[in-house]
Parts: structure tokens; sequence; C-alpha cells
């Protein structure tokens, strides 16, 4: 504590703030946090079921790929986000399957949702499994 000879001692942080009283450092420190506060946002960076591409099987069968669920993330002014995706291939090619995951970071902060495919993908034919015996494991 620091004593500037205005009543109650003040503490460094009024001293830094210029503040001469009890009363101006606590307005000064409301308006400090209510900017600081005002700087924090939350940015959707993903909506349930937007379409980021096709998947297409050997056989020549397709389906969208889509994000998995809805996020947002909190950041603080302009502290850019960054995206990553972890995929990896489909297995089944059935609708609902996860294919990778998608993890957004803006400073400490991540927020994460699911790659999957969305639709239908058709079986192959008797005659492409007959001429492509090694595609299909």
């Amino acid at each position: 504590m620091l004593d500037v000879g205005v009543g109650a001692p003040l503490t460094i942080t009024g001293v830094s703030t210029g503040a001469e009283s009890r009363d101006s450092l606590t307005a000064s420190v409301a308006s400090l946090l209510g900017s600081i506060r005002a700087g924090f946002h939350e940015v959707t960076v993903a909506e349930a079921g937007r379409s980021l591409g096709t998947v297409t099987t050997p056989w020549g069968s397709d389906a969208d790929i889509v994000i998995g669920r809805s996020a947002s993330i909190l950041t603080w002014s302009d502290t850019p986000v960054e995206v990553v995706l972890d995929d990896r291939d489909p297995v089944e090619y059935a609708d609902g399957e996860v294919i990778g995951t998608l993890t957004w970071t803006a400073g400490p902060e991540t927020a994460t949702a699911d790659v999957q495919i969305s639709g239908a993908i058709e079986p192959p034919t008797a005659l492409w499994r007959l001429t492509h015996p090694h595609a299909l494991g």
C-alpha cells in the first residue's frame, strides 16, 4: 500500500491509473474492466451440417462430408483463430461415419467438432468387385 496523501492509502494500481481518490480509483478500475470485457467475443467457427466437400469411394459412389456439430470459441480482440483437421480414411463409407476432427484454437481456448459422412453410399456392383478384387481388402 502506498499513502499518496489523499486520505486512505491506495494500491500501486491506484497510483498507476493516476487516481486521486478511492472513488476515482473505483471508477478507473470499473472503466478498465469494462473495456477489457468488451474485447472478448464469441466466434462461431462451425455450423452443424455444413458441407466441407465430398468423399468418393473407389467404386465411384459419393456422399457429402459435413461438420457434425456447431462450435464456437471465446477469443480476445483480434486474436487469430487457427484450425487443424485430423482426418482418416473411411472404413465403412457409412452415413454418419466419423472421418476426422476439426480443432480450432484461439490463444488458450479450443473447440472441436467431428467431420463425418452424410448420405447413402451405394455398395460396389458385382462387376466392380470382380474386376477390382485388390481394392476391397
